[in-house]
């Protein structure tokens, strides 16, 4: 639950929006509480669940690194999406965005952190220190596990907040002069800063990444900065396709009330794919598309033996080099991902997956998704 702290109004987006309704907006992104639930179930099963009782879900266990992945580029969308129309220009705007977002986060990491100390006692003084004031992880070099090891993420997180007044700036200033054609190239070039090197490196050692290049590229504190604006860049995306077309409401407060499901929102044309020009295309089928393929390449690539990734304290973070296609579920699939939100944002044409993720029975469950992944 990152990405809204700690995450009981993480779908609120800005109410002053033209013409959208509070309760309809919250409707558009109910499915991510279902999303969260998934994920930190993942992470969990991928930390403690026995190699021999996974069964056919072996390789998914072992790559729990892609719900990381989604929590960070979860954690942009959010973050964008509920502060886009925000006034963040004064230093008061700004220190008052700090502590909504990032001091709820801060305080259930300390003291998830305070829970772990009677079992990690070989911690250094000094080393715990830096793991409190989550710093630990900021030297690329110098990386080891904290207290409580989902502590890294949050970790890493900070920068991304930290920067986000100035990012948002930015965003704004591109979508003006080039719209979302500019918007989409920034996606892609922000996929490219780790994914491309990575490829690169991996290929010229014949298929053997160095765990080195590993923990630098995914625990150091600076390595989630793409993937998180990758997810601002999809919220601006989804806002941009949002904001030339009036919803057409449903007649009725019963439009709202579907039985053991989230409230429906209102009805919206298809969302148009901006590097396909004048081609309309349903966003709830670019997202089930996403999550298809995110869930065929974690579960059917090959697995290369590795008993753990992503950052849990598994063999791989200590051991050999990453091989076959373990390098791509670091930073690989967060364009899909956010293909995933960007298509799923679009209220009742959010898609199969997005209707699934929305039914109360699983996004009651994400409300307290942050506290299981710790």
């Amino acid at each position: 639950n990152m990405e809204q702290s700690p995450g009981r109004g993480a779908m609120r987006a800005p109410r002053q929006e033209s013409g959208t309704d509070p309760r309809q907006v919250d409707c558009y992104l109910a499915h991510l509480s279902g999303a969260r639930c998934l994920c930190s179930t993942w992470v969990v099963c991928g930390r403690f669940l026995p190699a021999e009782h996974a069964g056919s879900l072996l390789a998914g266990r072992m790559r729990h690194n892609v719900a990381v992945n989604f929590f960070v580029v979860l954690s942009g969308f959010v973050t964008h999406w509920t502060n886009a129309s925000r006034h963040l220009e004064s230093r008061a705007e700004i220190w008052q965005f700090y502590i909504r977002r990032i001091a709820p986060v801060v305080l259930t990491t300390w003291f998830a952190m305070l829970l772990s100390l009677p079992v990690d006692v070989h911690s250094g003084f000094w080393h715990i220190v830096r793991c409190f004031l989550l710093v630990d992880n900021w030297h690329p070099g110098s990386f080891d596990w904290c207290p409580n090891h989902g502590t890294w993420t949050v970790a890493s997180l900070l920068p991304c907040w930290l920067l986000y007044p100035l990012t948002r700036r930015w965003v704004a200033t591109l979508e003006t002069h080039s719209g979302a054609e500019g918007l989409v190239a920034l996606a892609v070039v922000l996929w490219a800063v780790w994914s491309v090197p990575t490829l690169v490196l991996h290929v010229s050692r014949g298929g053997r990444l160095p765990i080195v290049y590993h923990n630098v590229s995914y625990h150091w504190a600076c390595a989630m900065i793409p993937d998180f604006h990758v997810g601002v860049v999809a919220a601006a995306l989804a806002r941009h396709a949002a904001s030339g077309e009036e919803p057409e409401r449903e007649e009725g407060p019963e439009a709202c009330c579907a039985a053991g499901a989230a409230p429906a929102p209102a009805r919206r044309p298809h969302p148009r794919l901006p590097f396909l020009g004048t081609f309309l295309v349903r966003g709830g089928r670019l997202a089930d598309m996403a999550a298809a393929v995110v869930a065929a390449a974690v579960l059917l690539l090959p697995a290369c033996g590795q008993a753990s990734v992503g950052g849990t304290g598994g063999t791989a973070d200590r051991g050999g080099p990453r091989q076959g296609a373990e390098v791509l579920f670091d930073h690989g699939l967060s364009l899909l991902l956010a293909a995933f939100l960007y298509g799923s944002s679009d209220g009742t044409s959010a898609g199969r997956v997005a209707r699934l993720l929305q039914h109360r029975g699983v996004s009651a469950l994400g409300v307290y998704s942050f506290e299981v992944y710790l």
